[in-house]
């Protein structure tokens, strides 16, 4: 009778080694991708709009370039669609997480005929005064709250920053 009991341990005992076995590396793995899902620079949403002559840009993109402080690297830019509004919503890592926290330099992409993409843009999207427009000002990007960033320019601005390549 005792060694029965002795062989039922034995038994639990290997059960239990090899649910730990199988676990173990399911653990390690899912610990893996949930720390490697972070971004590496922290980010706050960022919404805005862009005007010529209080006239909402109704197309082309905004870039938020990080500047770097204190280190060589910056990180990301991130991009945004310019609506027929006028309004955009930054994206550096995932769509709609925002742009990297602290300051930026803002350059307004115009496109020609074709998006970031190279697809063919419609024919009712008008054309743009600036081809690439850099903008003097640089902007903050402040943590943990959700940014609002207007950037009013005049006809003035945009042919004194636009850096044609005609």
């Amino acid at each position: 009778m005792v060694r029965s009991l002795k062989m039922s341990n034995n038994f639990l005992g290997r059960t239990k080694c090899r649910i730990g076995q199988r676990c173990l590396p399911v653990l390690l793995c899912a610990l893996v991708f949930v720390g490697c899902s972070r971004a590496p620079y922290p980010v706050a949403p960022t919404r805005g709009v862009v005007t010529i002559d209080d006239k909402p840009v109704p197309g082309g993109k905004v870039m938020f370039a990080p500047i770097a402080q204190g280190t060589v690297e910056t990180g990301k830019p991130a991009f945004g669609e310019l609506h027929p509004d006028g309004t955009f919503e930054l994206s550096t890592f995932q769509p709609g997480d925002g742009a990297i926290v602290g300051e930026h330099w803002v350059t307004l992409i115009g496109t020609k005929d074709r998006n970031v993409l190279g697809e063919a843009e419609p024919a009712t999207t008008p054309k743009l005064p600036f081809t690439r427009v850099s903008i003097p000002q640089k902007r903050t990007i402040s943590a943990n709250i959700e940014n609002h960033i207007e950037i009013r320019l005049t006809s003035g601005d945009v042919k004194k920053f636009d850096q044609r390549g005609d």
